[in-house]
């Protein structure tokens, strides 16, 4: 039986992930693990990968029980309980993060589903809080 369960959102997220890895390896190798914004960067890591994987066991995993393949209403349901997982709160966190170090055409990609309000906040508020926080520098 195949399973499909990859989507852009899952993809965008994990590749999220994987640059936070990547800079925490850095910042290790560099013997600045323990620096502030270090530190904040693997804070936020921590809570991004908390309600990306409470949300998947939640939502997507039952799912997958059940049935073989994912379907477009799931996939709407899984960003539907990933918005209320994160809260207004939270998507001015995640929104960011997840386009962080992204060119535009990629962060475009990445924000075509999201509605016009997220993208506005996004480019009139979040974006610039989040990049003042200048996490995982050291």
């Amino acid at each position: 039986m195949k399973v499909a369960w990859r989507s852009e959102e899952i993809d965008e997220s994990h590749d999220a992930f994987r640059r936070d890895l990547g800079k925490f390896v850095a910042a290790a190798t560099a013997g600045k693990a323990l620096s502030p914004q270090v530190q904040a960067g693997w804070a936020n890591f921590k809570t991004q990968l908390r309600i990306h994987h409470s949300v998947e066991d939640a939502w997507l995993w039952p799912r997958l029980l059940i049935q073989s393949v994912l379907t477009p209403g799931d996939w709407k349901g899984f960003r539907s309980a990933m918005t209320r997982a994160q809260g207004i709160k939270g998507a001015a966190v995640f929104v960011p993060w997840l386009v962080d170090g992204l060119s535009a055409a990629d962060q475009q990609r990445s924000t075509a589903n999201m509605p016009p309000p997220v993208l506005l906040l996004n480019r009139l508020f979040w974006s610039s809080r989040y990049r003042e926080r200048n996490l995982w520098s050291f």
